[in-house]
C-alpha cells in the first residue's frame, strides 16, 4: 500500500485515446466496471505516476433521504511505480494521433517536448 498522492490532471489512455480529468474521482466515474475488467485503461498522474485501475466498493450518494449507499464501481489507487517515460511515451503517440499542429505544437519535436509541456498542452486541448 502506497502513501503517495496524485498529482493532478488524471491522465486515462484507452488505446491511443486519452481522457483528461481534474481528480481521481471524476477520472473513476466515468470508467465503467465492465471495461476495467477487460484491462482496456491505463491512468497516470501528471508526473508518471501509475494509478492502479481495478473494480471495488464506491460510495454514492442517493437523492432519495439522502441516504449514502456503497455500489461496484472503478476505483483509482496511485501506486508506487513511477514510469514518466512510459506516459511521455504514451502522450506522444496521441498527439502523433490526433495531429499535434492541432494542438499547438510543431510535429518535427513532439518527442523532444518535456513531460510537464506536454501534459499542459494536453490538458489545455481537452478543455476547448
Amino acid at each position: 500500500m502506497t502513501t503517495a498522492n496524485a498529482v493532478p490532471p488524471i491522465l486515462v489512455f484507452e488505446g491511443l485515446d486519452v481522457s483528461v480529468d481534474c481528480s481521481i474521482d471524476d477520472a473513476a466515474r466515468r470508467l465503467e466496471p465492465i471495461d476495467v475488467r477487460t484491462g482496456i485503461y491505463d491512468a497516470f498522474d501528471a508526473t508518471g505516476r501509475v494509478l492502479d485501475v481495478c473494480v471495488g466498493e464506491a460510495r454514492n450518494l442517493t437523492r432519495w433521504r439522502r441516504r449514502t449507499r456503497s455500489v461496484e464501481g472503478v476505483v483509482l489507487t496511485p501506486s508506487d511505480a513511477m514510469k514518466p517515460e512510459q506516459l511521455h511515451a504514451r502522450l506522444c503517440s496521441y498527439l502523433n494521433a490526433v495531429g499535434s499542429d492541432r494542438v499547438g505544437i510543431d510535429p518535427g519535436i513532439v518527442n523532444s517536448v518535456d513531460l510537464a509541456e506536454l501534459v499542459r498542452v494536453i490538458t489545455a486541448f481537452h478543455a476547448r
